[in-house]
């Protein structure tokens, strides 16, 4: 029991830390400008970052294929039940149903490198590809109303997933120079992302969280459902397994409150609910591991 508890601790620990600098960098009012910061992870981190991992044949093509189909699936049973439940609880549509689908995968990509090793930061990416294809299209349409292919099309987390994804299917090796480049400037990505989660939650006021942590209760239900189901449905056993379920089990994207706001929606009530989101996963998260990684 002891040494599955030190394996948790080890695993979150990194984690738990960068976002709570984060939090205090907030609390501090240190300069910060999470819209660039947000921008330069997106664009510039995540971009090179996804070259890097699927570019250094640390996972079989069979592998990368498998976890690109369920995380397909699991987004579409996230967008399908999130839509009923929304629609039960009477809540607004453009405000809570990309927040009920989307989730955030930069704590998905952390856990996937300290629990799984590189291998697992491999496959977290090709989980995390879905979740960002699906943010920058269905992400950005819920809140604002309509439909727009040329902004999906304008975003380079595309193009390098394909580049990583034809590299990883072909077999394809980068020199071992230009892998290093898109290594340096993808580590940002991770520590950046998290510092970003923790200043978005040092804003939120806390005395509004209370009803969100009902609707964030029956968030993490729903995808504990979907993950175990299709993990049981598709065969996935042992780390692939496991690690399929935890990234299942990761909170709202803050990515969520940026496109609400681009979209001129009222984000109190979106803020709320992902900061309740992400505080049920501070307690889930370490159960979760201590059962999975037995």
């Amino acid at each position: 029991m002891e040494t599955i508890i030190w394996k948790v601790v080890q695993v979150v620990l990194p984690i738990y830390a960068t976002v709570a600098l984060g939090v205090l960098l907030g609390r501090l009012k240190v300069p910060w400008d999470s819209k660039s910061f947000g921008r330069l992870v997106l664009n510039v981190g995540f971009t090179s970052l996804v070259v890097a991992k699927l570019g250094s044949a640390h996972v079989a093509s069979a592998e990368l294929l498998q976890i690109l189909w369920a995380g397909a699936l699991a987004f579409l049973a996230f967008l399908v039940l999130s839509y009923g439940i929304i629609r039960l609880l009477s809540l607004p549509l453009r405000e809570y149903w990309a927040a009920f689908s989307l989730s955030n995968m930069s704590i998905g990509m952390a856990l996937g490198l300290y629990a799984f090793g590189q291998k697992g930061l491999a496959l977290a990416l090709g989980f995390t590809g879905i979740m960002l294809i699906a943010q920058f299209t269905a992400g950005m349409w819920i809140p604002s109303g309509r439909i727009s292919l040329g902004q999906a099309a304008r975003t380079p987390f595309f193009y390098a997933l394909a580049l990583g994804l034809i590299l990883t299917f072909t077999g394809t090796a980068l020199p071992t120079s230009i892998l290093d480049t898109f290594e340096l400037i993808g580590g940002l990505a991770i520590p950046l992302a998290l510092l970003i989660l923790g200043v978005s939650l040092a804003d939120v006021d806390l005395g509004t969280v209370g009803k969100s942590l009902g609707y964030a209760a029956i968030h993490l239900a729903m995808i504990a459902v979907v993950g175990v189901g299709l993990a049981f449905m598709l065969g996935l056993q042992g780390d692939f397994g496991a690690m399929f379920i935890l990234l299942c089990l990761m909170p709202s994207s803050t990515l969520n409150l940026i496109m609400a706001q681009q979209a001129g929606i009222k984000t109190a009530n979106v803020s709320s609910f992902i900061m309740a989101s992400n505080l049920l996963v501070v307690v889930s998260l370490p159960i979760a591991l201590g059962f999975l990684l037995i």
